[in-house]
């Protein structure tokens, strides 16, 4: 066996690439939250004019309007950037041993998957707040 095995009787604890993995996880949860549903949720979105919907009845106020910003563009971006640069470097410290080789795997993951969520929050956030400043002859 390459491994050391745990004594007997504990657990063996999760690697800080499965706790990457898992926050990497539930960002790309959010950025699909902020894709899909948030801006339908936010009263007055260029979505909910076309529509002519106000919007959800939870997100009249501007706490809830900044809450849902927060939680479906900017919460993902941010986790995404960090689950990616933690799991690259937990990678880091992994081994060559046989025991490693499923930590490597959760590590890339993490960086993929953190990775996605990133571009999905930021494509929203260009979309959703950045697309009006660009020249006018570019969109026409």
């Amino acid at each position: 066996m390459d491994g050391v095995a745990p004594p007997a009787g504990r657990r063996p604890r999760p690697s800080p690439a499965v706790a990457a993995l898992l926050v990497a996880l539930v960002a790309f949860g959010l950025s699909l939250y902020g894709s899909l549903f948030a801006e339908r949720h936010l009263a007055g979105s260029r979505l909910n004019e076309a529509r002519l919907a106000p919007g959800a009845e939870f997100a009249q106020s501007e706490a809830a309007q900044a809450a849902v910003v927060v939680v479906g563009y900017l919460l993902p971006f941010v986790q995404g950037i960090g689950a990616a640069a933690f799991a690259a470097r937990s990678m880091r410290a992994l081994g060559n041993l046989q025991v490693d080789r499923i930590r490597h795997l959760a590590a890339v993951q993490a960086v993929m998957v953190g990775a996605l969520a990133v571009v999905v929050s930021g494509c929203m956030l260009f979309a959703v707040y950045g697309w009006k400043h660009v020249p006018h002859w570019y969109t026409a």
